[in-house]
């Protein structure tokens, strides 16, 4: 299996020719755990790559039934097998360039038949679905020195069968004073319950890059040089678009309720009361000022112990997630496979030139499409 880190780009001749006549290359290669690899005989593929959910990749396949049984019993949902995705584009007769884009773990396989023939579906996810299926004891002991060694103990505690890699791109020890209030784990929590509380708490975005292994950065910001532009007109690359503005997605304060009780002081004392604490946040100054336009809420409720400070950084960091939910852009275009969630795109649709946020991505390499869900952060005064 191939180790992947970060996006591997393609060469600036491919992207060059992605608005032309190129042919999409597409394969994906089953990995059972105790059998070699299996070439799957792809029909049709579709893979979705999101920031804002968890699993951070899911994809779809439709494919040949394997002649051998025994490969029909490796793709079996239940024996941890993986599927490699590679995608790219055949530049010529004598030229292909492709990549590895994940590494993720089967679902479901399903086996259909009807008169007019027989397939075969794959779904398959990245590793959050797997953690989020990985049950805690209770007795659990977490590093909460940094966030970095918190998603560490976190992922190799309790059962954990496969090879973790954790790439940290926020200086260690960030989060510790956020980490140190986190409850101990009950019987019955999972994993992704303490890794996605740590990305809340610490307003970072913690998730499998690749499917497999995990990276911890800091919330996507537009960068100055994009990754990719897309482009309008008869020779361009964006086949349709639309930007909405939809005030029920859209909030501009967030309030948030965390209730807890407090450990007892000895075995044989009484047990604490119930513990409440508050954190809230709104937009005071710019066009969505609450003085304004008003009061759009968003409401919470946790059963957690955190501080004033953790509660009111928690909302902060919530509200500037949510601000930019109201004002989308869903643009489809050629496909280049190496765009991700996260990345900057400069698009001009409406108006001027644009740099936006990818939020989703998903490639249809049978078409040789991408659907993107592109953002444009909000600047305003948070208090």
């Amino acid at each position: 299996m191939v180790a992947l880190r970060d996006v591997q780009p393609f060469s600036g001749d491919t992207v060059a020719k992605v608005s032309e006549s190129v042919r999409h290359y597409y394969t994906a290669t089953a990995h059972p755990l105790d059998a070699e690899p299996i070439t799957l005989d792809v029909l049709d593929i579709q893979i979705r790559f999101a920031e804002n959910r968890a699993p951070h990749i899911e994809a779809y396949l439709t494919c040949t039934i394997p002649e051998l049984q025994a490969d029909i019993d490796a793709l079996d949902a239940r024996m941890g097998t993986r599927v490699e995705i590679e995608l790219g584009y055949d530049l010529d007769s004598f030229k292909r360039e492709s990549h590895i884009v994940a590494d993720l773990m089967i679902s479901s396989c399903e086996l259909d038949y009807s008169r007019d023939g027989k397939s075969m579906r794959i779904t398959a996810y990245s590793d959050e679905l797997r953690v989020q299926s990985e049950p805690l004891i209770g007795d659990e002991v977490f590093d909460k020195s940094g966030l970095e060694n918190f998603v560490t103990s976190v992922l190799g505690s309790n059962v954990n069968t496969v090879d973790q890699v954790v790439d940290s791109r926020v200086p260690e020890p960030y989060g510790a004073s956020e980490l140190s209030t986190l409850e101990v784990p009950e019987f019955g929590d999972n994993k992704w319950d303490f890794i996605d509380e740590a990305q809340q708490r610490t307003g970072t975005w913690i998730y499998c890059a690749n499917g497999r292994d995990w990276i911890i950065q800091p919330r996507p910001e537009v960068a100055t040089t994009p990754h990719h532009t897309l482009t309008t007109g008869p020779e361009g690359t964006v086949i349709s678009a639309r930007v909405s503005t939809d005030r029920e997605r859209f909030y501009n304060v967030v309030m948030l309720k965390y209730t807890y009780t407090p450990t007892k002081a000895a075995p044989n004392a009484p047990a604490g009361l119930p513990k409440t604490v508050l954190g809230s946040a709104f937009i005071s100054y710019g066009p969505f000022d609450v003085t304004k336009v008003g009061m759009k809420v968003y409401q919470e409720k946790f059963e957690m112990k955190v501080t004033t400070a953790q509660a009111k950084a928690a909302a902060r960091a919530k509200l500037a997630r949510l601000l930019s939910k109201g004002h989308t852009y869903d643009v489809t275009a050629l496909a280049l496979y190496s765009v991700r969630p996260g990345q900057t795109v400069k698009v001009k649709l409406f108006g001027t030139d644009q740099n936006l946020l990818v939020q989703a991505v998903t490639f249809t390499p049978g078409t040789g499409l991408m659907d993107l869900v592109l953002r444009k952060p909000e600047r305003n005064e948070i208090v």
